[in-house]
């Protein structure tokens, strides 16, 4: 009975962590869901109130509650040496292992190219993104600011960092080069992303 229980709990965390992920990934950005584990997992990282956002906070409880349901299966194996209890831990283990490595395996090559630096209610936040020729915003290299006329995107450029050389509130006729950093504030989905990408192209 016990061994069912445990097996009830971990599917239902499962799925429900999953949910709150694909959640979290289609109102902001694979990139920003991957990032809150990440921070959850290692910084002990919540969501401030005045970027408070209710799906954020959701994950971040199912998280801790991962940490924990491990630590007591850990707890229960030392003390019970249980088959089942023994099992479970792995499996949750293996299981947890695979997610944070697919998750690290994707943002790999993508982690310097956009990071949130704070995020507000409403999909608004900062973010820096770093202009590279195989990046989602390579088509914005060789641009004006002008031309590219962000605002109209929800998004506006607080700041071009260009070779050590920061330029504040940069004007319409700033051409990007590859290299820059910019400091974006606005909506994340309208960044540049791989779907919108991938549509674009087809």
């Amino acid at each position: 009975m016990n061994s069912l229980f445990l097996l009830l709990i971990f599917l239902f965390w499962s799925i429900g962590l999953y949910y709150q992920f694909n959640s979290i990934s289609r109102s902001t950005s694979f990139k920003i869901a991957a990032s809150i584990v990440f921070r959850v997992l290692f910084n002990n990282y919540f969501p401030p109130e005045n970027g408070f956002r209710w799906q954020f906070l959701q994950m971040a409880l199912m998280i801790k509650f991962g940490q924990m349901f491990v630590i007591a299966l850990l707890i229960r194996a030392c003390f019970s040496a249980g088959l089942w209890e023994v099992a479970y831990l792995i499996l949750f283990l293996v299981v947890t292992g695979f997610g944070l490595y697919y998750l690290a395996t994707r943002e790999k090559g993508r982690k310097k190219e956009c990071q949130s630096i704070y995020l507000l209610p409403n999909e608004y936040g900062v973010y820096e993104l770093t202009l590279s020729e195989s990046g989602l915003e390579r088509e914005w290299i060789g641009a004006t600011l002008a031309e590219l006329d962000l605002r109209k995107k929800d998004l506006l450029v607080l700041s071009i960092l260009r070779s050590g050389k920061p330029t504040i509130f940069p004007k319409g006729p700033e051409v990007l080069l590859a290299g820059d950093q910019l400091l974006v504030f606005g909506k994340s989905t309208r960044l540049p992303s791989e779907e919108r990408q991938e549509t674009a192209e087809d």
